[in-house]
């Protein structure tokens, strides 16, 4: 994968949350929630000061400082690694731009925007920057146990 791509995907997937962000910020705060998709997909509005469900919840530094060494370690490992697949170019980069855009939340809101929620099981409210990361670590973990073995 071309350099230019790789930092393309961190920047738009940075871009992305942040207007998915904003555009809840303006149209969900303080509202009920929405349907998105009828029995899949509601719009909430929360302001998460933990991580993923919930944890560490009301220490924005803790997870700041935390996301900053994991970005850091994932930075070197993927500098060093000499044969970089474009599955695992992308994984990374997905993941980056999705720990980011929630780094930038911790950071300048002390709390990070969620707002989408499934309606057809309990599941914690979540953002796009999260949906980033989840898709990132399937490729990463699809790298890594079928990819690499034909490598």
């Amino acid at each position: 994968m071309h350099i230019l791509l790789f930092f393309g995907i961190i920047t738009g997937g940075i871009v992305l949350d942040h207007l998915s962000k904003c555009w809840a910020i303006v149209h969900l705060m303080g509202q009920k929630s929405r349907v998105l998709f009828p029995a899949l997909l509601d719009l909430t509005y929360v302001e998460n000061t933990g991580a993923a469900f919930g944890i560490l919840s009301g220490h924005p530094l803790l997870l700041a400082g935390i996301s900053i060494i994991i970005l850091a370690g994932i930075t070197v490992y993927t500098l060093k690694k000499e044969r970089k697949h474009p599955v695992f170019m992308t994984a990374v980069a997905l993941i980056v731009s999705g720990a980011i855009g929630n780094l930038i939340d911790r950071v300048f809101r002390g709390y990070v925007v969620d707002f989408l929620e499934f309606s057809f099981f309990d599941f914690p409210v979540f953002n796009i920057a999260d949906c980033f990361v989840v898709v990132g670590v399937f490729l990463l973990a699809l790298q890594v146990l079928f990819l690499e073995k034909g490598e």
